[in-house]
């Protein structure tokens, strides 16, 4: 296999204010524009409900457990990869409830949804306000949470340092930040036909990637969290 063989460069077209032409060496899924604002994602995500019933014990356990207090300042919370919002609004009910009952009804409570700048925001918001006629929004009158977005990619620092209580992923921490090969017969890193070294170049830039990912975190996770 030729080890140096990559895809050529692609020209992505970015509407309205971003009008530009942009080349990336390196292809990245992204959402077709007549899929924007139809909460795509999670209408066509699998597996998210096993994802809530794994994850919700510890999230549960690390609010219930936080030592760090920070009585005049909000607790921030930070979906990282969060697509249209969808897959982790029931864990987010979650959340919510259970910071009211550690830190009462009058805490403010921030929720920061990252992605990459050509996310489906519109989704995410009009998801998370509860403006599609089949979704409930999960903040009925709680006026003191608050919603925000970052554009940022979570293999970059997205947050201030020492900012974030809770930082959780729904379905996002399989996306690397490169393709580290051409596969010659497959379309999976761990399809049936992929060859041992493709798949060790798969499985170096994972780890690479994590360990990306967990630095910048540590960078804006709170001390003591």
């Amino acid at each position: 296999m030729d080890g140096n063989k990559v895809d050529p460069p692609v020209t992505i077209h970015l509407k309205g204010s971003c009008d530009q032409t942009r080349e990336t060496k390196f292809p990245v899924y992204r959402l077709l524009d007549r899929y924007h604002g139809s909460h795509f994602w999670s209408e066509n995500a699998v597996n998210y409900e096993k994802l809530y019933n794994d994850m919700l014990p510890y999230v549960l356990r690390a609010i219930g457990n936080r030592t760090v207090e920070s009585k005049e300042g909000p607790f921030v919370v930070c979906d990282y990869g969060a697509g249209d919002g969808g897959t982790s609004m029931k864990l987010m009910t979650e959340i919510i409830s259970a910071v009211r009952i550690k830190y009462g009804r009058e805490k403010t409570l921030v929720i920061v949804y990252e992605d990459y700048s050509w996310n489906d925001f519109k989704s995410l918001f009009c998801l998370t306000q509860g403006l599609f006629e089949d979704q409930e929004t999960f903040l009925p009158q709680d006026k003191n949470v608050f919603l925000l977005a970052s554009g940022t990619n979570f293999y970059k620092p997205c947050l201030p340092p020492n900012y974030v209580d809770l930082a959780v992923s729904c379905i996002a921490m399989h996306w690397l930040s490169k393709r580290p090969c051409n596969l010659e017969l497959d379309i999976l890193g761990q399809g049936d036909k992929v060859s041992y070294e493709e798949l060790d170049a798969y499985k170096r830039q994972a780890a690479e990637d994590w360990e990306t990912i967990l630095i910048n975190r540590a960078t804006e996770l709170k001390i003591g969290t």
